[in-house]
């Protein structure tokens, strides 16, 4: 994905749905990107619902597992 539609989907999408997205692009499940992150399943859940918040440490992991990069979601969580 590039800068610039990734861009233009943040500016759209919810933090979650942004997560979402990124975890099916990648074709990982759930259960799947749970384990590579080292979080519950109910916890990603409540992070693609935009249940919770994400941590510093969260935009870490998701950045490493899924590609996502830290500033962005750092943005985005601050817009939210």
């Amino acid at each position: 994905m590039t800068k610039e539609t990734r861009e233009t989907l943040a500016a759209s999408l919810s933090v979650g749905a942004f997560v979402a997205l990124a975890r099916v692009k990648r074709g990982l499940t759930q259960e799947q990107a749970a384990e590579l992150l080292g979080w519950t399943v109910r916890t990603l859940g409540s992070t693609e619902q935009d249940a919770r918040r994400l941590t510093l440490r969260d935009a870490h992991a998701l950045s490493r597992v899924l590609g996502l990069d830290v500033q962005e979601l750092a943005e985005m969580e601050a817009g939210a």
